[in-house]
């Protein structure tokens, strides 16, 4: 065994596995003095002979260079072809020849499985080099003496243990760095020992401004706590650890994150801290919002559509079996009616087909819209003059309930826009302004220009509405059927279709009302749709 063990106990210690079954075999094969023998030490072994830390070479003897690793040649200065089947007086390797001759006769002697000497070389560049050589003897077959191994590690640069550390080391910073996600490690009081490039980037600090704080120097209290919980009850664990949080860091980068922790251990085989990954979840957690919303939405729609169509066949139920009732009436006992209650009929006939009309003229609209099948013609309008027509459409209506239409519209505000649908949208507007006021009582429209926009509003003197029906007025799934002040009957939906309307129509419509006071409705229109 080494002696001095505790120098590099994991290396030597593997080391040593790798050479006993080396010793263990007489076979030609795994001899190190054969060429197969030295493709089974670059090959099986290949830890080891391509170790970039230490030199590694095989000599007999006499001190003969048999065979070495490229690390061993880079430290002298040489091409391994330059070094092979020679010496190292013949290179000028050593200065002390007698000092080497006592040396190999030293390790012939040893019963150990290591021998462990001091030499100086001297580099092809006429440097001298002060190397620890941990020697073992390999047997030749077929031969009283022994070649020699010897594992060569300059002290200038390396102590016992610093070898295989430092290229660890090195292997584990490489593999830090390229990791595409935060990496941090603390030791068991929370204080920060290292991390890779792409933690140093999320919490704008560097490694070496990073070591020796905890997590309430980095992070805000709160998330410090949570930290500090989390880390405790992985120590009582002892195992794995991942979850979700929120993180603020400042720099809107990572905000919903997976932390998986792990505890790792020292020699001792005691816990010695915590080594953690961030996995930055905030465009997975968008996507699961948009998701959801999406849901939602797609919930939300088809019930609309649900209550519409039941809205549709409920009211549709009624003016066909008005249109069947009187007709049928008609058809079996015309000639037995007066011209008064024929007259009457004919007026409830007509009054049904155009409810009818109306609420077919509703679904068709609501279609196209939801369908984006809505084609827009957009022609220069004179609005006064739109209201004009607006309020010849439904006068017969107002002058039955004795309500004045006033235009207040100055002639200057021109807009382009789609004349037929706009007609729409105000003649619904309109109608609910006469349906829901009392008799003598007014519908006036003004407008004006605001911001580039035309604000038309129209103003009732009607019953109005509460804070709780105002809330519900452009909700499909909480209409209900609302009579006029004369019990005229609607679609209970005319204001869901201006809003879906003024939608294509790149408008807005807002209602603000007062309970017995009156209804204000606002529509929001831009110059052009």
């Amino acid at each position: 065994m080494l002696k001095d063990q505790k120098t590099a106990p994991n290396y030597f210690s593997y080391l040593e596995s790798i050479l006993e079954k080396l010793q263990q075999s007489n076979s030609e094969e795994i001899n190190l003095y054969s060429n197969d023998s030295v493709q089974l030490l670059k090959s099986e072994y290949s830890a080891l002979w391509n170790n970039p830390a230490v030199g590694i070479r095989v000599i007999d003897t006499e001190g003969n260079i048999l065979r070495m690793n490229k690390s061993f040649a880079d430290l002298m200065g040489y091409e391994i072809e330059e070094l092979e089947n020679t010496n190292d007086e013949d290179l000028g390797l050593s200065i002390h020849r007698v000092e080497n001759e006592k040396r190999i006769k030293k390790i012939n002697k040893s019963t150990e499985l290591f021998t462990e000497t001091e030499k100086t070389f001297v580099t092809k560049d006429a440097k001298n080099i002060n190397c620890n050589i941990y020697s073992t003897k390999l047997k030749r077959n077929n031969s009283d003496y022994d070649n020699i191994l010897e594992i060569i590690i300059p002290q200038k640069s390396y102590s016992g243990s610093e070898p295989i550390v430092k290229y660890q080391k090195d292997f584990l910073h490489t593999l830090l760095n390229n990791i595409p996600n935060p990496v941090f490690f603390k030791n068991k009081n929370g204080i920060f020992l290292g991390c890779n490039k792409v933690f140093e980037l999320l919490v704008n600090e560097k490694v070496d401004e990073l070591f020796g704080k905890s997590e309430y120097d980095i992070f805000p209290n709160e998330i410090a706590r949570q930290e500090v919980s989390t880390d405790k009850e992985l120590f009582r664990t002892g195992k794995s650890l991942a979850y979700e949080a929120k993180f603020d860091f400042g720099n809107e980068t990572f905000q919903n994150v997976l932390i998986n922790k792990s505890v790792f251990y020292n020699q001792e085989g005691e816990i010695s801290g915590v080594i953690g990954i961030v996995i930055d979840l905030t465009d997975r957690k968008e996507f699961e919002d948009t998701l959801l919303k999406s849901e939602k939405k797609l919930k939300d729609s088809n019930a609309a559509k649900d209550k519409f169509f039941s809205i549709i066949s409920h009211n549709l139920r009624s003016p066909f079996t008005t249109l069947l009732g009187f007709s049928d009436m008609l058809v079996d006992d015309f000639d037995n009616f007066g011209d008064d209650e024929k007259k009457s009929f004919t007026m409830e006939i007509q009054k049904s087909a155009r409810h009818a009309y109306s609420l077919l003229d509703n679904l068709l609209l609501w279609t196209k819209c939801q369908l984006g099948n809505l084609k827009i013609k957009e022609e220069f309008i004179e609005l006064t003059f739109l209201i004009d027509e607006v309020f010849n459409n439904q006068s017969i209506y107002a002058k039955s309930k004795n309500i004045i239409l006033e235009n207040r519209i100055p002639e200057h505000i021109n807009i382009f826009n789609d004349k037929s649908l706009l007609t729409k949208v105000f003649d619904y507007i309109v109608n609910n302004g006469i349906k829901f006021s009392n008799e003598l009582g007014r519908v006036i429209i003004r407008s004006e220009i605001v911001n580039d926009k035309v604000k038309v509003t129209v103003e009732d003197s009607g019953i109005g509405m509460s804070e709780t029906e105002l809330s519900k007025l452009f909700k499909l799934e909480e209409q209900n059927i609302k009579y006029g002040t004369k019990r005229e009957k609607g679609t209970g939906f005319g204001l869901i279709i201006c809003k879906e309307l003024l939608a294509n129509l790149n408008g807005s419509i807002d209602i603000h009302s007062v309970k017995d006071i009156g209804t204000t409705v606002t529509v929001n229109l831009s110059k052009s749709a």
